[in-house]
């Protein structure tokens, strides 16, 4: 069952037992098919340094050659992990938190919850607020699930803990195919695909997380 009804009321329901459909009737999002939000985010991009660029091809380098045959932590291990370490989010303001329960109340009687893959927040030691999702790592072959219903799911849950009006960030991986996401109120868009097996491609992914760095700074330095 993907729903069960405890007291007083309140139905739970997991990030893992939704489909995108499902979502969108449940709590009324709505894809929209441009969004300033997520344009300003993947088109307002730093040029990249020299070591980043080397770096960068030979990351791409051994996607075109291996990735097709990669299971899901061979995934992580050898392209996500190297890349968000070489991008650095952290600081003593936020950090990367990796499977971390998170949960809220929607609507006043419903109760969305899971675990999310990566989250950038604030906070030392657990997550507190959190500021970009990164979600379901899947292998290029046989994936069934629906990477973008969780995501969607853990970035609503955000939105709600965060209770600011702010737009939340999120990004999700099947395969060598990366999605960037942006979530305002209930009107969510995603970016065309960028394939981590081509240079151009994958320097494009630093560059947009690189930029994620600098909305949560500019964030953190409005609030402070």
């Amino acid at each position: 069952m993907s729903e069960i009804l405890v007291e007083p009321k309140v139905t739970i329901v997991f990030f893992r037992d939704k489909t995108t459909d499902q979502l969108e009737q449940l709590f009324k999002l709505q894809k929209v098919r441009k969004s300033p939000i997520l344009e300003k985010w993947i088109s307002n991009l730093l040029s990249l340094a020299e070591p980043d660029r080397s770096f960068l091809e030979n990351l791409s380098l051994l996607a075109e050659d291996r990735i097709a045959y990669w299971n899901e932590d061979e995934l992580k291990f050898n392209l996500i992990y190297p890349l968000m370490l070489r991008v650095n989010f952290k600081s003593p303001h936020y950090t990367v938190f990796a499977e971390r329960p998170i949960q809220a109340i929607m609507e006043e009687d419903i109760l969305l919850t899971g675990r999310v893959d990566l989250v950038v927040a604030s906070g030392k030691y657990n997550p507190q607020k959190p500021y970009f999702f990164f979600h379901e790592y899947k292998k290029e072959r046989g994936t069934a699930d629906d990477p973008i219903a969780q995501l969607l799911s853990a970035m609503l849950v955000g939105q709600q803990l965060n209770n600011d009006g702010l737009p939340v960030y999120g990004s999700y991986v099947i395969g060598r195919m990366w999605f960037f996401v942006t979530l305002k109120e209930r009107e969510y868009c995603i970016s065309n695909a960028y394939i981590s097996s081509k240079q151009d491609d994958l320097e494009q992914v630093f560059m947009i997380l690189t930029a994620m760095k600098g909305i949560i700074e500019q964030r953190l330095s409005i609030v402070s």
